[in-house]
């Protein structure tokens, strides 16, 4: 009977949830690469809503995961800056926590698509844990990771305007 009580304490707490606990975003970068030669994208959001945009140029030995070591190619690349609203910030917060993003795959991608379809890429930071999804075709398959992460990135592609 005490085992059947205490279950219900934590089931009626929210101890039911399998631990999982809000997590509070510092940054998130996000990188959408068109089809093959076309300039990329780069987006770093941080929680004071500030945004530097990077536009990247392409080349056959760029490796994309190393933009987000901040390893970008010399000469090829122009940024500016912008600014989103704290309520995006506050709903890509939510989103990233409702759709428990961390435990995404780091490879989400849709292989029933074109071939020649781009790709993207968001990373997730806070102060101790980073997380990196994304590939080819990410958010347009039909699975649950796909569908988690389109709507990340549906988020971020409304609070940056895009």
């Amino acid at each position: 009977m005490l085992l059947i009580s205490v279950a219900c304490a934590f089931l009626f707490a929210g101890c039911g949830n399998g631990g999982a606990e809000d997590l509070y975003l510092s940054k998130v970068s996000y990188v959408v690469c068109p089809v093959d030669g076309q300039d990329i994208d780069m987006y770093v959001v941080s929680s004071d809503c500030s945004v530097i945009h990077y536009l990247i140029r392409a080349t056959d030995d760029l490796d994309i995961k190393e933009l987000f070591e901040g390893k970008f190619p010399e000469g090829g690349f122009s940024s500016e800056r912008q600014q989103i609203t704290e309520q995006d910030w506050e709903k890509l917060q939510s989103v990233v926590n409702e759709t428990e993003f961390i435990y995404l795959p780091g490879e989400v991608s849709d292989s029933e698509m074109a071939a020649d379809s781009g790709s993207s890429y968001i990373e997730i930071k806070t102060d101790m844990i980073k997380h990196l999804a994304g590939g080819h075709n990410a958010g347009f398959g039909r699975d649950k990771a796909n569908k988690k992460y389109r709507s990340v990135a549906d988020v971020l592609n409304t609070a940056l305007g895009n």
